[in-house]
């Protein structure tokens, strides 16, 4: 339920509030900076959803009866997600500029089927580490390309909970300057200094990447290294890492929430709050 409600109201900031300000008070400076505050509260409170749906990836990797079945259910979502995405985000029924979240989810969880399988197979540690770095990276530039939700980072944060459960902290830093190098072809215009950023920042997961290794509890190790992961790359997630007191609750249980209200909830809401916008003409 918190997973939902801060994704609702990430949503309903990007959908309705924000044009709402925007259409409301238009050339009233003062109404529009107080307005876009509260837009701008409600999305950091939105970074909380991501990773919470990152560890469920995870976890519903670890206990489902059919890994096969686990996918075709986000493909599904995924598929009948995409309009009612592309209305919300871009007001058209079809856009390549933007692919909903699902499509992110499904390619971390592939990802990290075939990792889990490579590591089962294989016994030679080099062979395990290139098969893993290739697959990682495969899955993150897919995304990418795709122009999915949260992109290649969204796919590694997935699967970084799945490195760190395994202490897999050489394929955690490959593939981080993989994604961190995608990232970087895709700026139109790179500069110098964002280059020195990102290997700052590149150094700042290194660090902390091993800390939350060493010393960080177990139960909330790979969700930490999963919001370090899209933190170093985008810093209004740093309000994502209000999960952890979250997760120290967590007692590995499963909810009494019926599964396909939770799938079915992220389509049906987007073409609620896009038929409102369109209904009282916010998006023209």
């Amino acid at each position: 339920m918190i997973a939902l409600f801060c994704m609702t109201l990430d949503h309903l900031a990007v959908t309705l509030a924000e044009p709402l300000v925007i259409y409301l008070f238009a050339g009233k400076r003062t109404e529009v900076a107080i307005g876009m505050m509260i837009v701008g509260l409600m999305r950091c409170i939105g970074r909380v959803a991501f990773p919470i749906y990152c560890f469920f990836i995870y976890e519903g990797f670890k206990h489902t009866r059919s890994k096969l079945k686990y996918m075709l259910r986000l493909f599904i979502l995924a598929i009948i997600s995409e309009v009612p995405f592309n209305l919300a985000l871009a007001h058209r029924i079809f856009s390549y500029r933007y692919q909903n979240v699902f499509w992110t989810l499904l390619l971390g969880l592939i990802v990290i089927v075939e990792i889990d399988g490579i590591n089962k197979i294989f016994n030679n540690k080099y062979l395990i580490l290139v098969s893993e770095i290739l697959i990682i990276s495969s899955g993150m530039i897919i995304a990418e390309l795709a122009n999915t939700d949260y992109g290649a980072n969204g796919v590694f944060a997935i699967v970084i909970i799945w490195l760190m459960s395994n202490s897999k902290l050489v394929t955690s830093i490959i593939c981080h300057i993989v994604g961190t190098g995608l990232e970087l072809l895709s700026v139109r215009f790179l500069t110098t200094e964002n280059i020195i950023l990102h290997a700052i920042m590149f150094i700042v997961f290194v660090v902390l990447i091993y800390q939350i290794n060493k010393r960080t509890l177990n139960k909330i190790k790979g969700v930490s290294a999963c919001c370090l992961e899209l933190t170093v790359n985008n810093s209004i997630e740093i309000f994502s890492f209000l999960m952890i007191p979250l997760m120290l609750l967590y007692n590995g249980e499963k909810g009494k929430m019926n599964k396909w209200f939770f799938y079915f909830y992220y389509p049906v809401h987007l073409a609620l709050f896009t038929g409102i916008g369109f209904l009282i003409g916010v998006y023209s």
